[in-house]
């Protein structure tokens, strides 16, 4: 009776972390949607959906609304403007982290990959409590990394990088949260004066490069740091 209350507890328990984001964010969009200027329901809904499924991050995507905003002729104020396009992307990174946080289980239980990402949780949470500046640190430069402006610095690549690299998941979400708060409206704020210029820069071929190999130098830390200790434990277990 028991086993079957456990087992029925775990299953319900996995349900409601896959759901419940899900459900929150049908919720918000439905309210924001139903609050919003009929003219402005296209923008940001256009925001929100290609900051989730399109290869342009916050730098790109935040001057695009906002310039689509102003050729609108809204007629909210400037605040309202900014802080409407910022908290739409911050919304998108905040309900990404939440998802993968709650449900990073999932990709543990596929063969091989599952055990290389809790090998990499594992490496790295050793590492963060031996040393316990190093947790202070990690939080400051992984919400860094998502206020910055470069590609692949969102709430889905930040919190698997946060997770993979050891840290709670409590801090991973504060540090994903704060960065992108930081980060949005750091950009949508000049994005309201001078959007058109702001494009010229983030939308050149140079600036998405230095963001894929800032990105991928922080992946090929993390596989040399994981296979650097593997080696050193297996010479352990030799010896």
């Amino acid at each position: 009776m028991s086993e079957n209350f456990s087992s029925g507890n775990r299953i319900f328990r996995a349900l409601f972390y896959f759901f419940m984001p899900i459900l929150i964010s049908a919720f918000y969009l439905f309210i924001l949607f139903s609050i919003l200027e009929e003219a402005v329901v296209p923008v940001i809904g256009l925001l929100i959906l290609s900051y989730f499924i399109s290869p342009f991050g916050k730098e790109v995507l935040i001057p695009t609304a906002t310039i689509g905003l102003l050729d609108l002729g809204s007629r909210a104020s400037p605040v309202f403007d900014i802080t409407l396009v910022a908290t739409s992307v911050i919304f998108v990174d905040v309900m990404c982290s939440l998802f993968l946080i709650w449900n990073l289980d999932w990709i543990k239980k596929i063969p091989k990959i599952g055990g290389a990402v809790k090998a990499f949780e594992d490496l790295g949470r050793k590492r963060l409590e031996s040393r316990p500046q190093k947790k202070q640190l990690a939080i400051l430069g992984l919400g860094s990394y998502v206020a910055l402006p470069f590609q692949g610095s969102g709430g889905i690549v930040s919190t698997i990088i946060g997770l993979m690299a050891g840290m709670e998941k409590k801090a991973v979400f504060l540090s994903v949260f704060a960065g992108s708060l930081a980060g949005c409206f750091a950009i949508a704020i000049p994005a309201y004066y001078v959007g058109e210029q702001m494009l010229d820069i983030f939308g050149s071929a140079v600036w998405y490069i230095l963001g894929s190999l800032i990105l991928l130098a922080l992946v090929i830390f993390l596989i040399n740091r994981y296979l650097k200790n593997r080696k050193i434990n297996n010479n352990k277990t030799e010896k």
